[in-house]
């Protein structure tokens, strides 16, 4: 199949997971059809990470067999035909949906996301009790469902996002697409006793707020215990409260290109998430390098793991703490939960295990049925193409 691509930037999977999952996505599926990107504000991308940086992202595209098209979605849409048209989160669907459906009138359109967003926000909202928050989270939730309900398919990470469009939607086309993990040589040896590690990247509130909510109030608790401690904090994007958390058991790290060598050698994974929504991608790539993770409830939401089977979970301080405590001092354990937590991640978030959804998605796409848009809808787009000739 043909396949065009529409977003606002280059995916940049060294700094968003969710542009990790989707850039493996389009390898997948590049290695099978033919497919086209659109970047259509390539330069606020220039602007906000720099020129290098914003010519990687568009190289590492292009290395993949991909198509770069100039900007200019009209243009495109009018150059050839296409199958599908693919939007990597609702809201680089939502100002162009329209066009698709006047210039694009057979192809399927999909929407994709790496959570359900409004799902974030209200958890936000429920967190800080802000009535701004609550706000917001409206107004996210009305432009992500508009998206979705202009979408033929829509794909989510997990079955608990799925649940939650479902009685927004009761007829949404939907396909399950969780997070894609590359599962990498065991390592072997040169893990620091007692260092932990928190991945993420701070564009993202919940982040920020856990790691802070991390380095006040638990890690001072395991210090207690295991003086020797330390933490590094690594990911794109510090904001200066994180950069301020640096001490003798902090070191703020911030962007890096590889984590693999802070996951190959710390000793356990950290995810201290107060709020969010969506399966974290850091604590499927920690599980995949034998790490063993101590999270919250907020950080297993959408995976299916077993607290005390695969993984750990303390919503509180004091059993967050004493979570990583009983890691760091008994070894036995350690080992079992990071082999649970790896066979885990290999038998569902695995490179093998995703491709069979994506290769179900793309067998019944071309039987989906294509929802139109009123005339009325197109005529003012029919215009305007027509007074631009």
């Amino acid at each position: 199949m043909r396949l065009l691509i529409i977003s606002a930037f280059f995916p940049m999977p060294d700094r968003l997971g969710g542009d990790l999952r989707f850039i493996r996505i389009l390898e997948f599926l590049a290695s099978t059809h033919r497919l086209s990107f659109l970047a259509y504000s390539p330069e606020a991308q220039v602007e906000q990470y720099g020129e290098a940086a914003s010519e990687r992202y568009r190289a590492g595209v292009a290395a993949l067999g991909i198509q770069i098209l100039q900007p200019g979605v009209r243009i495109a849409l009018q150059a050839c035909d296409y199958d599908a048209v693919i939007f990597p989160n609702y809201f680089h669907a939502v100002p162009w949906v329209a066009e698709v459906r006047t210039f694009q009138p057979h192809a399927r359109v999909v929407v994709d996301n790496g959570d359900v967003a409004y799902r974030r926000f209200f958890s936000k909202a429920e967190h800080t009790g802000l009535a701004e928050d609550r706000l917001l989270a409206e107004q996210v939730k009305r432009d992500e469902l508009t998206a979705y309900r202009a979408a033929d398919a829509v794909l989510t990470v997990s079955q608990e996002d799925l649940n939650v469009v479902l009685p927004e939607i009761p007829d949404v086309r939907a396909f399950i697409v969780p997070n894609i993990h590359q599962i990498p040589a065991c390592p072997v040896g040169g893990r620091e006793a007692a260092r932990l590690v928190f991945i993420g990247s701070y564009l993202f509130a919940p982040n920020i707020d856990g790691v802070v909510w991390f380095a006040r109030d638990i890690l001072p608790l395991i210090a207690r215990v295991r003086p020797d401690v330390r933490l590094w904090v690594v990911g794109y994007g510090p904001t200066p409260e994180v950069l301020a958390l640096e001490s003798e058991h902090v070191q703020v790290v911030g962007y890096v290109p590889e984590t693999a060598p802070y996951l190959e050698k710390a000793s356990i994974s950290i995810a201290p998430l107060r709020y969010g929504a969506g399966v974290k991608g850091k604590i499927g790539e920690a599980m995949a390098y034998h790490l063993p993770v101590v999270t919250t409830s907020i950080g297993i939401d959408g995976f299916g793991l077993t607290p005390g089977s695969n993984v750990l979970v303390g919503d509180t301080a004091e059993a967050f703490a004493q979570q990583v405590i009983h890691l760091l001092e008994d070894p036995q354990q350690h080992t079992a939960l990071a082999e649970a937590g790896f066979q885990f991640i290999r038998a569902h978030f695995s490179e093998e295990a995703v491709h069979r959804q994506v290769r179900a998605l793309m067998d019944a796409l071309p039987s989906l049925p294509i929802k139109r848009i009123p005339f009325a809808s197109r005529l003012p787009l029919l215009l305007d193409d027509w007074l631009e000739r």
